[in-house]
């Protein structure tokens, strides 16, 4: 397991719940720990949500820390940097959707990019994801290539 795995199950976890001990095999189960190694990049993932400023560690009376979170992480903010190309791929693919869909309230501006967009995306994925998960009957079911839309088309490969 890497330290990015392990963060990933941490904020994971940190959304359903305000605290963590890493000594519980509850918890630890919970979140992932299986061996040593994937404890030791919880331990190094933890450290940077203390960096962050996201959690603070508190010493039980029997040694053990338990991580208690500093605010709930849905009022977790971070800041994320876009140059031009990768601004105009996502309103353009924003964009094609809402066309597809009839439906301009979302209309994404390349020029400003927000929280809204990036979301928009997540909903995008999900709904192909979901699409792709229930084929119609007396169908092939098709795998997609994981593009949204490219250049118009998907890519497809024919599951055997």
């Amino acid at each position: 397991m890497t330290i990015i795995d392990a963060s990933s199950k941490l904020f994971n976890w940190f959304c359903e719940n305000h605290s963590l001990n890493l000594d519980d095999p509850v918890q630890a189960k919970s979140v992932g720990i299986t061996d040593d190694e994937s404890f030791a990049a919880f331990q190094l993932a933890i450290s940077g949500f203390e960096k962050l400023e996201l959690a603070r560690p508190f010493t039980n009376k029997n040694g053990s820390k338990t991580y208690i979170m500093e605010k709930d992480m849905k009022n977790f903010q971070q800041n994320v940097s876009l140059n031009g190309e990768t601004a105009r791929m996502i309103a353009e693919k924003i964009n094609t959707f809402c066309e597809t869909i009839n439906d301009k309230t979302d209309w994404c501006d390349p020029l400003n990019i927000t929280g809204r967009d990036i979301l928009n995306l997540v909903f995008i994925i999900e709904f192909f994801s979901k699409a792709q998960e229930k084929p119609e009957e007396g169908k092939k079911q098709k795998k997609k290539s994981g593009n949204i839309f490219l250049g118009g088309e998907d890519f497809s490969i024919e599951n055997n």
